[in-house]
């Protein structure tokens, strides 16, 4: 049990000092995707020495070992996908809505390149209660609202303007 909570402690501490990179990079305009990858790679050695300094046991070891290495790339196929094209509609929807009051489902559609990727998120997102239809157009609910809001918050944060 140690060996988990250690892991996600380390993960923790090794993500927020790549949130500080990331904002250090943006503000004097120097990159830092290897480092990012290096950065995690050394939380990871980090683990593996507390592991051995308080000497756990090898099947409990590696439990941690592999959900700091999971995190670590979900965390890299996450924050990665926007600069690989994969933009969530849904968030760009949201984002289209909030900026008028209301939009017809053409005009959605039209900005955008794949009806059926559409199709769907518009879906989704009615059936979440996050749009609502209101007469040929489609509206943003508070809850949408309050999606947005802290999509924007968490971007604002750590300086990202990319993506969805």
């Amino acid at each position: 049990m140690i060996s988990i909570l250690l892991s996600i402690l380390v993960f923790l501490i090794f993500f927020v000092i790549h949130i500080f990179m990331g904002r250090y990079s943006i503000r004097y305009g120097c990159g830092i995707k290897i480092q990012s990858a290096l950065l995690f790679m050394l939380g990871f050695l980090v683990y593996s020495f507390l592991c051995f300094q308080i000497q756990i046991q090898n099947p409990l070891y590696i439990t941690g070992g592999a959900l700091y290495v999971f995190s670590a790339i979900l965390h890299f196929i996450y924050f990665t996908s926007p600069y690989l094209g994969d933009k969530s509609p849904s968030s760009e929807i949201l984002f289209l809505l909030s900026g008028k009051k209301r939009m017809n489902y053409k005009e959605i559609l039209n900005s955008f390149h794949d009806e059926q990727l559409i199709k769907k998120r518009i879906e989704d997102l009615h059936r979440g209660g996050y749009i609502v239809k209101k007469g040929d157009g489609y509206a943003a609910t508070k809850k949408g609202f309050l999606l947005f809001g802290i999509i924007a918050a968490y971007k604002n944060f750590i300086k990202w303007n990319t993506g969805g």
